[in-house]
C-alpha cells in the first residue's frame, strides 16, 4: 500500500518541480490568467504617447477608417474605453513610416524597423469631438505593386465615424 501511495505521488511531485524549474530558468513568471474584460491602465490624456497594447487599450477597439495602396493597409483605430486613437500600418516594409495627428500640436510618427506591421502611440480622442488624420509613407516604394518611392497614403476620421450605440448593440 505504501508503494502505491508513493507511486501516485511521485509524478505529481516531479511535474511541480519541473514547472517551478522551467519558470525560474526562463526568468519569466508563470503566465497570468487573463480576465474576460481587462481594465485599461489609462483613459484620455493619461494615454497620450502610450503603446495601446501595453496600456490595455486594444480590447473593444474599432477601425474607424482604412485605405489600401497595393499590399499596404492604413487604419485609424479607436478605443472607446481609453478614448484614444492610433494609426496602424500593415503590409509595410522596414523604413516605411506611419503617423497620427489629432491637432497641430499632437502627433506621433513611427518607423517600421522590422516586420510588416507598425502602429503609433495613442492620442486622446474625446468621444464627442475629435478629428484624426493618419499618413503612411512608402519610403522605398514598391514598384511591383505600382507604389512609387515616397508615396503617401492618407486617411481621416472624426467622431461622426463612431458607431451609434444602437448599431453597437446590434453588432453584439
Amino acid at each position: 500500500m505504501i508503494v502505491a501511495v508513493v507511486a501516485a505521488l511521485v509524478p505529481v511531485a516531479l511535474t511541480a518541480l519541473i514547472q517551478e524549474e522551467s519558470s525560474s530558468t526562463s526568468g519569466k513568471p508563470p503566465p497570468a490568467k487573463s480576465s474576460a474584460a481587462a481594465t485599461p491602465d489609462c483613459k484620455g490624456e493619461t494615454c497620450h504617447g502610450l503603446d495601446p497594447e501595453k496600456a490595455g487599450c486594444t480590447q473593444g477597439t474599432i477601425t474607424l477608417r482604412d485605405d489600401w495602396a497595393g499590399l499596404m493597409r492604413l487604419e485609424i483605430r479607436y478605443n472607446p474605453a481609453c478614448e484614444t486613437v492610433w494609426a496602424k500600418l500593415t503590409g509595410a516594409g522596414p523604413g516605411d513610416t506611419v503617423s497620427i495627428s489629432t491637432s497641430p500640436g499632437k502627433q506621433h510618427t513611427t518607423e517600421v524597423d522590422w516586420g510588416k506591421t507598425k502602429y503609433t502611440p495613442m492620442l486622446h480622442a474625446p468621444r464627442k469631438n475629435f478629428s484624426a488624420q493618419a499618413t503612411a509613407v512608402a519610403v522605398k516604394g514598391y514598384p511591383a505593386h505600382e507604389i512609387p518611392k515616397g508615396y503617401e497614403l492618407r486617411i481621416g476620421a472624426n467622431a461622426t465615424h463612431l458607431p451609434t450605440p444602437t448599431a453597437t448593440a446590434r453588432q453584439s
